[in-house]
């Protein structure tokens, strides 16, 4: 972000700001995609959802169709298809969130839907060692 403010600042003598708020934009989707990989990956690993509330999952579902139904709607009633790509920050956000919240649907309902519970660690495992004071 500040890379490209001085960046335009020094080349174009000017900042533009729908460029300023494009680099944001993609900033978010980078951040979006930072936040959903690793619980997959961490949910995978583990083969369980237990410890989350899938219900933070069908929210943010509903929002990123809601977001798209509402891009395609501002579409549709303009007759024009090209604001579907007009906005991209909203797009990707929303195809990215509805992709990785079907995912994490699928893994809580689907793939390991029979785990309950974390596994319990051997009673060795379970003790922490006492520290004494000398």
């Amino acid at each position: 972000c500040i890379g490209y403010v001085c960046f335009t600042w020094v080349v174009e003598g000017s900042v533009d700001f729908l460029g300023f708020l494009y680099v944001l934009g993609t900033i978010k989707v980078g951040v979006t995609i930072g936040k959903y990989v690793p619980q997959a990956l961490l949910n995978k690993s583990r083969q369980s959802t237990v410890g989350w509330n899938v219900l933070n999952v069908i929210l943010d579902l509903t929002g990123g169709v809601l977001s798209l139904m509402q891009l395609v709607g501002d579409c549709a009633s303009m007759g024009d298809w090209s604001g579907l790509f007009g906005n991209p920050t909203k797009l990707f956000l929303s195809m990215i969130t509805i992709f990785f919240d079907l995912v994490f649907l699928i893994q809580h309902y689907f793939l390991y839907a029979d785990k309950d519970s974390y596994s319990q660690l051997p009673l060795e495992a379970q003790q922490q060692p006492s520290i004494e004071a000398t």
